[in-house]
Formats: structure tokens, sequence, C-alpha cells
């Protein structure tokens, strides 16, 4: 419910930053506004069928890769349960992620943030729906503590692998186009990537899957645009011959 509310103030933010642009398209800030509010209530669906057809997460799998990459992620919970204000900013930052969001888009009107936040959210479902896993805060009864004790879980989203909290803030900085907002964002995406560990939500191998998969999703879109932008130019330079063609049958009639 925290990130639904949250989505509902970003898409305020869109709407208040349109207004304050010079150059904004109100009418389409005010599609990816609501799109954005539509987008994070539609995503309760596809979840609740996740869970339903994927009763046995496989966080321990998950969590033995980090073993064997030497990267535990129980020891950064303990340290973050051990300073009260930093657990609280870092549930800030990841629990309101998508004001950050509107935030990024309002400074600068990208369209391109907009599309990669929508697919690369619909791709990693395709993930999570193989590789289902609800983080070690959920599935660890004496989380943080060493060794994990595993319980059931049947009711916390399927959404580790990749992590799209991370996944996010690095389509935020990787669209970034003014100095000043790229850094932020980079900074961001490093303290999302310390919440999303820290706070128990995610392995470090899901923030290490979130890494290439954002890059692939970035490099889909791009080419995407300049397909669309090649085919653009192909039709314009088919349609200025033709009119030549016509023009010159003309003159010799």
């Amino acid at each position: 419910m925290i990130f639904l509310a949250s989505a509902l103030i970003g898409a305020l933010i869109i709407i208040v930053s349109s207004f304050i642009r010079t150059n904004a398209d109100k009418y389409l800030d005010l599609c990816i506004a609501v799109g954005l509010a539509v987008f994070a209530a539609a995503m309760i669906v596809p979840m609740d069928i996740l869970i339903d057809h994927t009763p046995r997460p496989i966080d321990l799998s998950l969590y033995r890769i980090d073993l064997r990459l030497g990267i535990d992620p129980l020891p950064l919970g303990r340290a973050v349960l051990a300073v009260p204000l930093l657990h609280t900013l870092l549930a800030f930052i990841y629990l309101h992620l998508p004001i950050f969001l509107a935030l990024a888009y309002g400074c600068e009107g990208n369209p391109r943030l907009i599309r990669a936040s929508i697919v690369a959210p619909v791709i990693a479902f395709l993930f999570y729906f193989a590789v289902p896993a609800v983080g070690p805060i959920h599935i660890f009864s004496n989380y943080p503590q060493s060794p994990p004790v595993l319980m059931e879980n049947l009711y916390s989203p399927r959404n580790c692998f990749p992590s799209m909290h991370l996944g996010w803030a690095l389509l935020m900085a990787l669209n970034a186009q003014k100095r000043w907002l790229k850094f932020t964002t980079w900074a961001f995406a490093a303290a999302m990537a310390v919440a999303t560990v820290g706070l128990g939500e995610h392995y470090w191998i899901d923030l290490i899957a979130s890494v290439p998969f954002c890059l692939g999703v970035q490099w889909g879109l791009a080419y995407a645009d300049r397909k669309q932008i090649s085919n653009d130019g192909l039709l314009v330079d088919w349609s200025i011959r033709t009119l030549r063609l016509f023009g010159s049958q003309s003159k010799n009639r």
C-alpha cells in the first residue's frame, strides 16, 4: 500500500512539474501521471497470480549463490538494524521509489525513462516466474542472524531476481541527461543498492542480475528508436523520390 500511495504522489509530482517546465507536453505528462498510478495498482494482479503458481520460493538457492560469491547479505542486514536512523532512511528510499522516479522525470521530461520503467518490470515478471524468491527478511525466521532458519511463506511477492528497485534506480541514472541529475541519480542508485540488501528484501545476486538486465532494456529501447528513425527516413526518402518521379513525368508530357 505504501508503494501505491507513493505512486499517487509521484503522479501529482509529474503533473505539477509539467506546468513548471516551459517546453512540457502537458497532455503527454498527464497520460504518464495517470499511467504511473494505474500501472502501480495493476501490478498487484500478476503478483497474486505468481504467488498462487509458485508456492515454494527458492530463496535458499539464491542465498547459497551469494555465499559461493563470498558476499553474505546477512551481515549488512545486521549492520543496518544496529543503526535505527540508517534503517529509517533506507526504508524511506526503498518504499518511496515512485516519488524519486517522478522527480527524475519531472526534471527533464525524458520519455525514454518512462518507457524503460514500464518495459523492464514487464520483462522481469518472466524472471520472477522462473526464479521465484521473496527475500531473506520474508523467508528466514531468524533474520538477519546466521545460520538462517527457513520458514514457509505463502503471501509475499516473488519479485527478487532481478531487483527492480535497483533496476528502476539504474534506469533513472542511465537516462539522466543533465550533469547534476546524473550525479544525483547515480548516488540514489548506490543508496538503493544498500537499501535492497540492508533491509533484507534482496540477495546480492539479485543486484548483480539487475545490471545487465537494465543495460539490455536500455539498449533495446535505443535500438528500437534508431530503427524508428531509420524507417521514418526511408519513408521520407521514398516519398521525395516518388514526388520527383511524378514531377519529371508531368514535365515530359
